[in-house]
């Protein structure tokens, strides 16, 4: 059986009393916390009263943070300095990185290699940003998250709906070209809805969009990790989480009888 884990900000705080009650009803399995830069002095005590197993994902390019542009690199260092100390406080076993953008892969695995964590694992991007502002996603192919990869001696992240976007920047098959980043044997799955038509990433929630879950979930290996990273409604901002784990876990079943 799959492992499901909720994706949180490291400052929402907030909704630590919600996410216990998850893991304690054995209805989620794992937190992946995403490092907001600056907030581990505010947050860390909190995060230690959750008692769960962590992923930690490091802030992007949104947040400054470039693996890909050696005049990024200082500043990458310290917002690094703070991943490294909530993923030890917090016992946690695996470190998410995007490569970044408007770069190449000799620099991102260069800069995973002076931070040269065994926790590390580097997330595949779409060809094209968010933002659909030109600029180009390094680790968008198979071929460019193996070279970092081998290079630094990382682990893989692997994201569906990014695989899919980069898919279609190319006018390629979304599925097959799926099939080529799940051969590298990624340690933990980020799966959210869209378009299936689209380069660009939308995290819908499930079933908000065009993905067949049935052929996804056929290609994911089971007792994989999968971090849901869907929206959240403020009013009752897990709930969907649990929903859509038991849609997956239903199809999951389906697939093996």
């Amino acid at each position: 059986m799959n492992r499901y884990g909720m994706k949180l900000g490291s400052n929402d705080i907030k909704h630590i009393p919600k996410a216990e009650e998850l893991l304690a009803a054995k209805q989620c399995d794992y937190v992946e916390l995403f490092v907001v830069p600056g907030s581990f002095k505010a947050t860390i005590d909190c995060w230690k009263k959750l008692d769960c197993t962590y992923v930690i994902h490091a802030p992007h390019y949104a947040q400054g943070m470039n693996l890909a542009d050696k005049h990024c690199f200082a500043a990458n260092m310290k917002m690094v300095a703070e991943v490294v100390r909530f993923a030890n406080d917090l016992a946690a076993h695996l470190i998410i990185f995007h490569p970044g953008i408007d770069g190449d892969t000799a620099e991102v695995a260069r800069q995973l290699c002076v931070i040269n964590d065994p926790r590390i694992v580097v997330e595949n991007k779409p060809y094209s940003t968010i933002f659909n502002d030109g600029r180009v996603c390094v680790g968008n192919s198979p071929e460019q998250i193996a070279d970092i990869m081998r290079v630094s001696k990382v682990g893989f992240c692997c994201d569906v709906g990014h695989a899919f976007c980069s898919a279609n920047s190319r006018c390629v098959d979304p599925v097959g070209f799926l099939m080529r980043f799940v051969s590298l044997r990624p340690s933990i799955f980020h799966l959210s809805d869209g378009n299936i038509n689209s380069p660009i990433d939308s995290h819908l929630n499930i079933g908000q969009g065009t993905y067949d879950f049935k052929n996804i979930m056929h290609l994911v290996p089971d007792n994989s990790m999968i971090t849901l990273e869907t929206p959240k409604r403020d009013s009752d901002p897990l709930s969907e989480c649990v929903d859509e784990i038991i849609y997956l876990n239903s199809i999951s079943v389906q697939l093996g009888s």
